[in-house]
């Protein structure tokens, strides 16, 4: 009954574009869904980043393009573990981050932290 009633707040929560909130009802998501959870935050420090530059005159506005690169560079190292909650592909997906990003990156920090979590969980 647990399960029935989980997938349906799931499936309500999508459909409402509230992929965020049905993050944290399920218990364990796959690894291909990580991707959506570092893409906002990536988001975030760059509007952050920007807004800051604008006080100085001198604006990067490549930065988010070459994250977005470095993201799907990162995805395609993990492509064949995209649908699976297996430890081994979480364990994937944090070498693929931390091989494509910097180790002081905000996002990939909060990333690894939830990918952590995920292992836990799963475990």
């Amino acid at each position: 009954m647990e399960r029935a009633v989980r997938r349906d707040v799931l499936a309500t929560l999508i459909k409402a574009g509230r992929r965020d909130l049905a993050y944290m009802v399920a218990k364990v998501v796959p690894v291909g869904h990580l991707f959506d959870v570092m893409l906002p935050k990536m988001v975030k420090l760059d509007v952050r980043l920007k807004k800051n530059e604008m006080k100085r005159g001198a604006v990067n506005y490549y930065r988010m393009s070459h994250w977005n690169e470095a993201l799907e560079r990162a995805k395609k190292g993990v492509e064949q573990h995209l649908g699976s909650t297996d430890p081994e592909a979480f364990e994937a997906l944090k070498r693929a981050l931390q091989r494509e990003f910097e180790p002081d990156f905000p996002p990939l920090k909060a990333t690894l932290k939830e990918i952590d979590k995920q292992l836990q969980q799963s475990r």
